[in-house]
């Protein structure tokens, strides 16, 4: 019996693959994003082999507002109720004041917080008023500091957290929760790409996975709207 939904988008990456596997082992119907269909067909096959069938799967490009907004009406009209949307993709780009420029910065501000954005603007438009919904952004510690070299991620990260607690002071009167998760470097493929740190010091993706399926089920009339996980060990 499916008690409960959750649409992760970004569900082929290193954090989407242990958040989709947490929730399909907790009964959860687990509907999925990603824009390369082979990874997805990867996925597919490893999660059978695991006897984890119970997951929905669609393309959807992050710097397209018309996708975005088609992957909400399909997945709503599809399964009703949407309990839990975790927002996972990202883009990392080590750039520069020399480097800068309008095509890289509207690219990664697509992927990393206009996306975000829109989803919440889409969820309002087809949600049911007496249903809660909570959406859980995956931020990072550029969210809180800016780095050298890394200008349109730190400034995009920046945005998204200005963005959710500007988000939730107008939706959570109509029962759309935000929450930004946000931690240092993890143990993904993302993670390999960091320069000038030791990988075997980065956060455990399955633990933040934990986190994040807890946070998800929490019930206290109260609701977290950010949280940063720093790294012990640098």
């Amino acid at each position: 019996m499916v008690l409960k939904k959750v649409l992760i988008f970004g569900a082929t990456g290193g954090l989407g693959i242990e958040l989709s596997l947490k929730f399909l082992k907790n009964n959860y119907l687990v509907m999925g994003t990603s824009t390369s269909s082979k990874k997805i067909q990867d996925i597919k096959k490893k999660f059978k082999k695991l006897k984890l069938r119970n997951m929905l799967w669609k393309n959807c490009d992050f710097r397209s507002e018309s996708k975005i907004r088609n992957t909400l009406k399909y997945f709503f009209r599809k399964e009703g109720h949407i309990d839990n949307i975790i927002i996972c993709p990202g883009f990392p780009r080590y750039d520069g004041v020399n480097k800068i420029n309008f095509k890289n910065l509207e690219n990664d501000f697509k992927i990393n917080v206009f996306a975000n954005i829109i989803i919440n603007s889409e969820i309002m438009k087809l949600k049911r008023k007496d249903k809660k919904t909570l959406v859980v952004n995956i931020g990072s510690s550029s969210s809180y500091q800016g780095f050298k070299n890394t200008i349109s991620y730190c400034s995009s990260k920046h945005a998204l957290l200005g963005a959710i607690q500007s988000i939730n002071s107008e939706c959570i009167s109509k029962n759309l929760y935000n929450t930004c998760v946000s931690m240092g470097s993890m143990k993904t493929p993302m993670g390999k790409k960091v320069r000038g740190q030791k990988y075997e010091f980065f956060i455990d993706p399955n633990k933040i996975s934990e986190y994040i399926f807890f946070i998800s089920n929490l019930k206290i009339g109260a609701y977290i709207e950010d949280v940063f996980f720093k790294r012990s060990k640098m």
